[in-house]
């Protein structure tokens, strides 16, 4: 997934798999697969500490978050995120949120919306 001088953040990729495992059992499914399966390869790796995900890079995630379901994550969202995404242009990222580019004047007007107060349930996330 995210690699650095070859070196995988493999606490970050362990903390990513937790949270997909929660978000699957919170959704009603059942897990039957756990980091124990690859619990004896993990240790052989040589990863390092950290995670590639800065705090921009997290911002735009959440932006996106927003904009493919917005009444949904106008609930999840902080008001201070909420604020943060409403007063910057996104920073676009590659596999991340450079499709906004491609519907900026629906972005721009979803924004304006938003900061006045009224919350478009329309998601403008690309159907591909």
């Amino acid at each position: 997934m995210y690699f650095n001088d070859g070196k995988p953040y493999i606490d970050d990729l362990m903390n990513y798999f937790y949270a997909i495992v929660d978000e699957w059992e919170r959704r009603g499914h059942q897990n039957s697969t756990s980091l124990s399966d690859i619990e004896r390869y993990l240790r052989h790796v040589e990863g390092i500490e950290g995670s590639p995900v800065t705090p921009v890079i997290a911002r735009e995630y959440r932006r996106v978050l927003l904009l493919k379901d917005p009444c949904y994550y106008i609930g999840k969202l902080s008001v201070d995120e909420v604020w943060e995404l409403v007063n910057s242009e996104p920073i676009y990222f590659k596999g991340i949120n450079a499709w906004i580019k491609d519907v900026y004047d629906e972005y721009v007007e979803f924004i304006n919306e938003l900061r006045v107060g009224r919350i478009s349930c329309k998601s403008i996330f690309p159907k591909r």
